[in-house]
């Protein structure tokens, strides 16, 4: 992998581990929480997506299954969602400020399968419309 148009040839999964082998000890991502920076190596980033994308397959998830994710801007959301692609799933991300109706309306038409949350506001909207998204497994 060397050009620009090689890069195109490529999953996203298969460039994060080609990475991982070519810099596995350089941080990939920092985050501050509560103060205090926290950073991932490429290897530490490759470690979540893969241990997400192996318990996406426990819980029965595969190719073309969708996950929604509602979150702030946080690390999690890109191991998930990447983890999610690892398996073949497809990730669609929703605004933390969507109301229940509208989340209701998105898992509908996306046929989700499971939703990850990263505060319990954001489960209370999704359980709040429970019954409106019976193809939803998990929250």
């Amino acid at each position: 992998m060397t050009t620009n148009d090689q890069l195109l040839e490529y999953s996203i999964p298969q460039l994060l581990r080609w990475r991982v082998g070519s810099t596995p000890k350089r941080p990939a991502l920092k985050e501050k929480d509560f103060g205090i920076w926290n950073t991932y190596t490429w290897e530490d980033y490759y470690d979540y997506v893969r241990k997400t994308a192996l318990g996406l397959k426990a819980i029965g998830l595969g190719k073309g299954d969708t996950i929604a994710i509602i979150s702030d801007n946080i690390p999690e959301i890109l191991f998930v969602a990447i983890g999610g692609h690892s398996i073949g799933a497809i990730s669609a991300g929703i605004y933390q400020t969507s109301m229940p109706h509208e989340i209701a309306q998105i898992l509908q038409y996306l046929k989700v399968s499971v939703v990850f949350c990263d505060n319990q506001e954001q489960v209370d909207k999704v359980l709040d419309v429970r019954d409106q998204i019976p193809n939803v497994k998990k929250v």
